[in-house]
């Protein structure tokens, strides 16, 4: 028999002694109907983090539709925002507008290390947080006037501590640190949730890097983060945000059912060594992606936010074979089953197989995306602002403007930006195919995602 130790909740009895209490259905910080939009710079252009919050919300609250936009631009920051307002931001009414800027606005080139015996720089480190202040609210206002709620989120950390390949720009991250005091005063003042990830990244960054200074929670260039902390930012906005620990909680004890929270159970017989019932629960348990995974050592999310409790007891000491719809899913304990286990942590039952079905569609909607945001990009960090709306043809001629001056000022740029702008050039006529696909894989998350009922069998070894 496998030891089922990473099954177990640890606080298994005071768990379910809790939900037993809470038997209606979980709140969703978002609402049934509602359209999400994020909108930042490339960390939210790449659209991990809030992929991972489509997801949980998908698995987790599989009745409500909610549609969640990228708004995302790489390169961005608070003036970009303001720019693209009109055209882009604003173009798809949302319910929601979440905001993450930061980063750019720092202006990370004024803190390169051969720079910072020049007064001038000193100077225009705080005219870029004053700038940020100002335009920030700016953003903020004008997102509000159109009665969408909003939410402000703190930039995730520059890594200015860690053994890393690329440079470091000693100060950026303190730089941070001041953009996240003034996210603060703008939320107190505007009345706005905040999320932080600032604190959370720059905690486990420096446990991390107590260990080994050549790990990072963020990627190797100092700026943008992997899976895993991506995964670590959309933990913190579903706690900072009260979703649900459980995906559903069962308790049988001595025959019956003690309590089923976010589940129907029933058709329970109970005999010496066999044990059946049929169970509906109203989630599925969230797929977490190998990528992912190493922020599991990170942040407890299993134990908070992943629970599918099933605890069954008195149980004669033994062995037991849990099957689910005829399939042997694991063996397990008596001691385990009494102080019950984590079904969502088990990758084999149908439950789980079926959540990563959704996971698979909620990844081709986030690539889709990721797509247009490419487009979008282009035009909009490169287009003067009269072509934003151009056609292919008059694009063809803006870039070739834009490469021949970038081949006489700036190669190096002009070599980063030629093969994007050739993909540009490719892409564009399949862009509004890709709007319909969004569209079209928006809408197949929430047709898969419908629980349905299991048979459940705990066999006696």
């Amino acid at each position: 028999m496998k030891i089922m130790k990473n099954f177990v909740v640890a606080l298994a009895i005071s768990l379910i002694g809790s939900v037993a209490l809470a038997q209606k259905a979980p709140i969703p910080f978002f609402k049934n109907g509602q359209t999400v939009s994020f909108v930042g710079n490339s960390i939210t252009h790449a659209g991990d983090f809030h992929h991972f919050i489509a997801l949980y919300y998908a698995t987790r609250f599989p009745n409500e539709k909610i549609t969640f936009n990228n708004l995302g631009i790489r390169g961005d920051n608070t003036y970009s925002f303001l720019k693209r307002m009109d055209i882009d931001i604003l173009q798809k009414k949302s319910d929601w507008y979440v905001v993450m800027a930061g980063m750019n606005d720092v202006n990370r080139l004024l803190y390169n290390v051969d720079r910072q015996s020049d007064p001038e720089v000193q100077k225009q480190k705080q005219w870029a947080l004053n700038d940020y202040k100002k335009n920030y609210e700016k953003v903020i206002q004008r997102l509000m006037l159109t009665g969408a709620k909003v939410v402000l989120q703190k930039p995730s950390i520059y890594d200015q501590t860690g053994d890393l390949p690329t440079p470091n720009q000693p100060g950026v991250n303190d730089a941070l640190q001041k953009c996240t005091e003034i996210i603060d005063e703008l939320a107190k003042k505007h009345k706005l949730q905040v999320i932080d990830y600032f604190t959370i990244m720059s905690d486990i960054n420096k446990k991390i890097q107590s260990v080994d200074p050549k790990k990072t929670i963020v990627g190797n260039d100092r700026v943008h983060p992997n899976s895993p902390g991506h995964f670590v930012m959309a933990y913190q906005f579903l706690k900072s945000t009260a979703a649900p620990n459980y995906v559903s909680a069962i308790e049988l004890q001595k025959g019956k059912l003690k309590s089923a929270a976010n589940a129907k159970v029933s058709d329970i017989v109970w005999k010496n060594e066999s044990i059946s019932f049929t169970a509906i629960e109203n989630s599925l348990p969230f797929p977490i992606p190998t990528a992912a995974e190493p922020a599991l050592n990170w942040v407890n999310f299993n134990e908070e936010l992943n629970v599918q409790l099933l605890k069954v007891s008195p149980l004669a000491a033994g062995n037991y074979a849990l099957n689910i719809d005829g399939i042997l899913i694991d063996n397990f304990s008596s001691e385990d089953l009494q102080k019950g286990i984590n079904l969502a942590t088990i990758k084999t039952t149908p439950q789980y197989l079926q959540a990563q079905k959704v996971a698979e569609k909620t990844i081709a909607y986030r690539n889709v995306q990721r797509k247009l945001r490419d487009l979008k990009f282009v035009v909009y960090s490169y287009f003067p602002k009269h072509s934003w709306s151009a056609d292919l043809a008059t694009s063809q001629k803006v870039i070739d403007s834009v490469l021949t001056s970038l081949q006489t000022t700036n190669e190096k740029k002009y070599k980063s930006l030629q093969p994007q702008f050739e993909s540009y050039l490719k892409d564009k006529p399949k862009q509004e195919e890709w709007e319909k696909k969004a569209d079209v894989l928006a809408k197949e998350i929430y047709e898969i995602n419908k629980p349905t009922a299991h048979s459940y069998q705990i066999l006696k070894k």
